[in-house]
């Protein structure tokens, strides 16, 4: 029973949420802005008042998976993004421009953050394959252990919400 429970809080809860950012990110994703700028300009715009006139903006063909490249300075857009000329283009391109105005203020939790990342989002996934092979092949000991790295994937987003919090109120 208490391994059904965490079972679907470990892997239930993250899918829920998604689904719940992808219908918001759906439900605005066709509301017109008034200076019809596509996500590119509004992000080149901030860019360039902030002297960022050295970060390059590319597309990319996957949705909802806009970041920002610390180490080659890109600002990597989805199509829906780059080319929209939508309220929710302008957020999420505005959003992703601040995490590069952080960088250029030398932020400390986006360094750590940028640094980080990459090996926690590693972890992450074994965690959840061992989740599933320790249930099941019913080994107490490897679920132990997910569970631990699913714990540390959860502090070091807790840990790195200062930068999200930053970036949302730039935006």
């Amino acid at each position: 029973m208490d391994i059904a429970i965490v079972f679907i809080g470990v892997l239930l809860i993250p899918c829920i949420l998604f689904i719940l950012i992808g219908a918001v990110y759906n439900k605005h994703k066709d509301v017109d802005i008034k200076k019809k700028l596509s996500g590119f300009e509004v992000a080149r715009e901030i860019l360039d008042d902030h002297g960022l006139d050295n970060v390059y903006i590319v597309e990319i063909k996957t949705n909802m998976n806009d970041h920002y490249d610390y180490e080659h300075k890109v600002l990597r857009l989805s199509s829906d993004v780059f080319h929209g000329e939508t309220l929710t283009a302008a957020i999420v391109a505005a959003r992703i421009a601040s995490y590069a105005i952080q960088d250029k203020e030398n932020n400390a939790y986006m360094r750590f953050r940028s640094t980080i990342n990459p090996l926690a989002t590693f972890v992450n996934y074994i965690a959840y394959i061992l989740f599933i092979v320790a249930i099941c092949m019913k080994d107490s000991s490897m679920f132990e252990l997910a569970n631990i790295l699913i714990m540390l994937g959860f502090i070091f987003h807790v840990a790195t919400l200062p930068v999200e919090f930053d970036a949302c109120k730039r935006a």
